[in-house]
């Protein structure tokens, strides 16, 4: 009894694995940030094909320089941590970390770039937008702490009467969006 019961956990596992790689290998298989910024920038299925493809692309040449990075760095430390370090040495594997970031930072460049190239005004005007409320991000608690927003907030060209404020409202002011993006088979 104990040896069928193990080799029907067994086999339940082989199968739910399998499936689980299946679905990350095929080829409709969309990661789950390209479906929300498809779903929130209506993108075209060549629209999201070219990302999925400049995604890619971005990985395969950032990641052997991510990697030598990684080495230069470790050698920086052994170095500096020695008893006597070679001030040419620490020069050069500076010099070729600056290097090899500035190349990252260029290939993210492109990477954006083309990104952008492939939008339509209307989905341009949503990207900005996000790229704006990222920034934003950064200084809305110092508006925040400054009780410059929040409740009881003025707005330009409103009277507090505009707008009535209630005392029995609830603090809590999460909102929840569910977003389904149904994408077709993608052909490389």
């Amino acid at each position: 009894m104990k040896k069928q019961t193990l080799f029907s956990i067994l086999c339940t596992i082989l199968l739910l694995s399998g499936s689980w790689m299946h679905a990350q290998e095929s080829e409709d298989y969309v990661p789950a940030p390209i479906r929300v910024v498809s779903a929130f920038l209506e993108l075209t299925e060549d629209q999201v094909r070219n990302l999925i493809f400049l995604r890619e692309d971005l990985h395969s040449t950032v990641a052997p320089l991510v990697e030598v990075k990684k080495g230069l760095t470790e050698d920086l430390k052994a170095e500096l941590a020695s008893d006597e370090p070679s001030a040419d040495y620490v020069g050069e594997l500076v010099i070729e970390i600056h290097f090899i970031k500035s190349q990252i930072k260029e290939a993210h460049i492109a990477y954006i770039g083309s990104f952008e190239a492939m939008l339509n005004d209307d989905q341009l005007r949503k990207y900005g937008a996000i790229k704006l409320a990222v920034r934003l991000q950064k200084v809305i608690p110092a508006f925040e702490k400054l009780s410059l927003i929040g409740p009881g907030t003025k707005r330009p060209g409103h009277r507090p009467t505009d707008r009535p404020v209630s005392t029995d409202r609830p603090t809590d002011r999460r909102v929840s969006v569910d977003v389904t993006v149904d994408t077709p088979a993608n052909d490389r």
